[in-house]
């Protein structure tokens, strides 16, 4: 049986939607569970990413260079630029934003700052960056106030990466590991959390969604919620019960705002997963430049 309901982005409606979110909680509810509106507490939207066909001015794409307002620079780290992930517009996803969560106009930009490869196996980063080596811009433009932008002179030229164009769907899923926040939040007993378990283990049935906006991204290693409160409030020692109270207290503040893959696009530098996110009250209050950027690897 399939764990994941897909809904189209071009045949979205209001009844489709509610639809497959029923369609989806019944999948989930043939299960034999101890107590099932708790685990209906773990149903969750999320936005998948996959390729795309058109690359115009100003849509959602992966690599190339950003579609950018004339009087908008390329961010630096340390007077040198940063590589660039990709751009999401914001008006391709509104009506997949089933919570109203993201804003329903203008364009986000993820950008970080690498060393040149090392080597076959790419450079040197660590896993929690720090603030200074990442950008997320927001700017509430449309494509009419955009321009197309060359790479950077001194932007290495490995990371000079050719744009993939990115293609939309809304999905329900629960989350792909017990290591989050609404994991922990639906309280599950230890029979139901072991249903919850061989679920997410049984690969053949469920497959963990990787190119995802919203909804609680695949880990590679542990909750990445975890790594997003710890960069957030800049913890210098875990082992601090006073600090480690304050990332469990903040886990489950965090929306995720884009994250993927680095493999097929990215995968000269590493071979990490990418996870962007952002506080419910900087989402809402628009304040991108406090996103956090962590990344995952084996």
């Amino acid at each position: 049986m399939g764990i994941v309901f897909l809904g189209s982005a071009q045949s979205t409606t209001l009844e489709n939607i509610e639809q497959n979110k029923m369609n989806f909680t019944k999948s989930i509810l043939k299960y034999e569970w101890n107590e099932p509106d708790k685990v209906k507490l773990l149903i969750e939207p999320a936005i998948i990413i996959s390729q795309g066909k058109l690359l115009t001015l100003g849509a959602s794409k992966f690599g190339g260079t950003p579609d950018l307002p004339k009087a908008v620079s390329w961010p630096k780290y340390d007077g040198k630029s940063m590589m660039f992930y990709g751009q999401l517009n914001l008006a391709n996803i509104a009506s997949l934003d089933y919570e109203n969560l993201l804003p329903k106009t203008g364009m986000l930009y993820f950008f970080s700052y690498f060393v040149a490869p090392e080597s076959e196996f790419g450079t040197e980063y660590e896993f929690i960056m720090d603030k200074a080596q990442y950008k997320v811009l927001y700017l509430d433009v449309t494509e009419n106030d955009l321009q197309k932008s060359d790479f950077p002179v001194d932007l290495i030229e490995a990371y000079h990466f050719k744009p993939t164009t990115m293609d939309f769907e809304l999905i329900f899923q629960i989350p792909p590991t017990t290591e989050c926040s609404v994991f922990d939040a639906a309280k599950l007993n230890a029979e139901d959390t072991g249903t919850f378990d061989s679920i997410i283990s049984d690969y053949d049935n469920f497959e963990c969604k990787e190119q995802i906006i919203l909804g609680t991204p695949c880990p590679i290693q542990y909750g990445v919620d975890w790594d997003w409160a710890y960069s957030y409030l800049d913890i210098t020692n875990i082992k601090d019960p006073t600090q480690k109270a304050k990332i469990e207290s903040l886990r489950s503040e965090f929306i995720n705002l884009f994250s993927f893959p680095m493999y097929d696009k990215f995968e000269v530098i590493g071979h990490s997963n990418c996870y962007f996110g952002i506080t419910k009250t900087d989402l809402k209050n628009k304040d991108f430049d406090k996103t956090v950027f962590i990344m995952q690897g084996t």
